[in-house]
């Protein structure tokens, strides 16, 4: 990059931001999808397809989560690159990927599978347990599916 003749690195620039939470470990599935809910607005849930993303240390304690990615209402896309990149500057051990069904379909997509499949073996590849891929629904409650 370059300004007034001059060459310009750009700054790589992490965020963090702090949350009121308890520094435990969550090792129940239910802990977890309570973390995950934190991060979706109840107000979209049924309309946008989304991708939280929970990044947990070695002792099960969560480090952070953010939703990664956006889309419509039956389709979100996900790039694995930006996930397990966010896992490795926050020094995460573990990876925890959840999105919603707005319609929903508890089972998953044959693009889910797929997904799931392709993100566990990079995680292996990285040293970085794929710990669970959760598709969350609104039904009479909230259910999920777990891969």
């Amino acid at each position: 990059m370059s300004i007034k003749g001059r060459k310009y690195l750009p700054e790589i620039f992490v965020k963090y931001r702090r949350l009121a939470i308890e520094r435990k470990p969550v090792r129940d599935t239910e802990e977890i999808i309570e973390f995950l809910m934190a991060f979706f607005d109840k107000d979209e849930f049924q309309v946008q397809e989304k991708i939280v993303v929970l990044l947990l240390d070695e002792s099960d304690i969560p480090i952070g989560g953010k939703v990664l990615f956006s889309g419509t209402r039956s389709l979100v896309n996900l790039d694995w690159r930006i996930i397990y990149q966010l896992a490795i500057v926050c020094g995460a051990q573990q990876v925890v990927v959840a999105h919603n069904h707005p319609g929903g379909e508890i089972n998953p997509s044959e693009e889910d599978i797929e997904s799931a499949i392709k993100g566990e073996a990079i995680g292996r590849f990285l040293g970085i347990k794929y710990r669970d891929d959760i598709i969350l629904i609104r039904h009479e409650g909230w259910r999920r599916y777990l891969f």
